[in-house]
Order: structure tokens, then C-alpha cells, then sequence
């Protein structure tokens, strides 16, 4: 069976999230989804920009499953990837959500999130 890749842009704007607030992105995967056992089959990369940040506190979560805590005070910016098994993903309707924690203060700004992933052919 042949494979190819794909790619979507999930979030091209700047979403300002302040603690308290929830960022919910919906996305959807072709029938064809790739499932192999032994490799991951999707990248989800995320930028963040923080601002101003004194013990901000935030999440990412992948369709209701908490995929990593962050902590931070200061002011940067940087790409995370998350390296997903498509298990953790299905055909259709998926969400991704970014949850800044009430604790902390400052800002966090989404300024991109890209998915790519393969199909069977």
C-alpha cells in the first residue's frame, strides 16, 4: 500500500489567551488515516509567543487527554511539536485546546499551529 503526507494549517492568527481562558481549534482527519503501530504518524507543531509571564501555567490538550503542562515567567517565543501516534487521533472531527491555567499572570499567544500527517492510498 502506497503512503503520502499532508498537511493543514490549524491557526494562522494571533490568539491572545489569558489565564482563565481556553483556546478550542477543530480540525478534521481524512477516512485514509495512516495507523501504523510502530511509527508517529502526526506532527502537530505549535508557536507560542509568552508575554510578560510571572508563573503562567498552561496546557495542550489533544481531544480531551492533557498532552503537556508548560511553566513559565519572562517573555519568549518558541515552536513545540508534538509527536502524536494516530491512535490518539481519528477519522473526522479532532480537537486541540490550549488552556491558560488562572494561575500566573501574562499572556499567551498562539501565533501558529500546523498538523501533518500521513494517508494510506
Amino acid at each position: 500500500m502506497s503512503v503520502a503526507s499532508d498537511f493543514e494549517v490549524i491557526c494562522s492568527q494571533n490568539d491572545k489567551i489569558v489565564p482563565g481562558d481556553m483556546e478550542v481549534y477543530s480540525f478534521s482527519l481524512p477516512a485514509n488515516l495512516r495507523h501504523a503501530r510502530n511509527d508517529q504518524e502526526i506532527v502537530i507543531a505549535l508557536t507560542f509567543n509568552v508575554i510578560k509571564a510571572k508563573d503562567l501555567k498552561w496546557e495542550v490538550t489533544l481531544n480531551g487527554s492533557t498532552e503537556s503542562q508548560f511553566y513559565y515567567s519572562g517573555s519568549f517565543v518558541f515552536t513545540w511539536q508534538l509527536f502524536s501516534e494516530a491512535t490518539q487521533l481519528h477519522p473526522g472531527e479532532n480537537q486541540l485546546g490550549i488552556y491558560a491555567k488562572p494561575s500566573g499572570k501574562g499572556i499567551l499567544e498562539v501565533q501558529g499551529i500546523t498538523l501533518q500527517y500521513r494517508v494510506d492510498l
